[in-house]
């Protein structure tokens, strides 16, 4: 007997070594689909919580790569690296100056600095173009080029432990945040320079590590249970009402066809007949809902969340 294939989200707490990019590979393999994605790269020296996509699923990716993010990293101060990380470590600068002595209160002044909307210039280690080309193949040429600055969003910033060498800290940003180069931009402001020795994503939008699984977890379990660590494709939206349709409104829907309901403008969740999640539509000012987005095939056993 077929099964359905497999559609949610699998919340992998992604090692150190591994590229996201190999991760979602390892785990489309596993799960035998053809689709599958992420949404957010974490670094190969990054470990913590990667969100993969499976299936239809994959057509909400954009809404986690807009949801807010938390980290924990480590700075090492003293030294800068070229990559604001361990990447470029056997590359790195000497120290660069005296390690200053502060109070708790100092530490959190400093830390305030770098919190709101800032302006952040990215690292040449990045996977954005220049020319055609991605900056961190131009580094590792040994090649700079002109990047602006652009503004990106801190909501919180905090001190974990300060073991003098090294700060502990906890990050909540937006969108296009580089954490390396925040903790960069940190020991810039200290004077003696830092780079980020560890980092971990912690939270992604709804998402908490303590949800996340090993790689080696879901490659020992069996296919019945590697299907039951699926989180809903419609976890990721927001808390939208939710219009239950019958099996006509859905073929209409489904056919780009508005369909008259009752209820607040603005966007829906849409539920197929039997409970199942299969897009969202916007109930428009004259009452008809508008599909805007929705599954290219059904959801299979992955039940909604509503």
């Amino acid at each position: 007997m077929t099964r359905p294939a497999p559609c949610g989200w699998l919340l992998l707490d992604k090692p150190v070594g591994l590229s996201s990019a190999r991760a979602v590979s390892r785990i489309k393999r596993l799960f035998q689909v053809k689709r599958a994605g992420h949404a957010g790269t974490l670094d190969p020296l990054a470990s913590g919580l990667l969100a993969i996509a499976l299936g239809p699923a994959t057509r909400w990716c954009a809404y986690l790569l807009d949801a807010p993010k938390s980290y924990r990293f480590t700075i090492r101060l003293g030294q800068e690296t070229n990559s604001h990380d361990a990447e470029s470590l056997k590359q790195a600068a000497p120290p660069c100056a005296e390690i200053p002595s502060l109070e708790q209160a100092e530490i959190e002044a400093l830390l305030s600095r770098f919190t709101g909307t800032i302006q952040q210039t990215p690292p040449m280690y990045s996977a954005l173009h220049s020319e055609g080309r991605r900056l961190y193949e131009l580094a590792r040429e040994g090649k700079e080029v002109d990047r602006p600055a652009r503004e990106v969003r801190i909501d919180q910033l905090g001190l974990i432990a300060d073991r003098r060498e090294e700060w502990d800290l906890e990050v909540r940003c937006g969108r296009g945040t580089y954490v390396r180069t925040l903790g960069h931009d940190i020991g810039q402001a200290l004077g003696c320079g830092a780079y980020v020795s560890q980092l971990r994503r912690t939270g992604l939008g709804t998402f908490d590590e303590s949800q996340a699984v090993s790689l080696e977890q879901v490659e020992a379990d069996s296919e019945e249970v590697r299907l039951t660590r699926l989180v809903p494709a419609d976890a990721v939206l927001p808390e939208w009402p939710v219009h239950a349709c019958t099996a006509s409104e859905e073929e209409a829907l489904r056919h780009g066809k508005q369909i008259s309901h009752e209820g607040p403008a603005g966007f829906w969740k849409l539920a197929d007949a039997q409970g199942r999640f299969f897009g969202v539509a916007e109930l428009l000012d004259t009452g008809r809902l508008q599909p805007r987005r929705l599954m290219v095939e059904p959801e299979g056993s992955v039940q909604s969340q509503s």
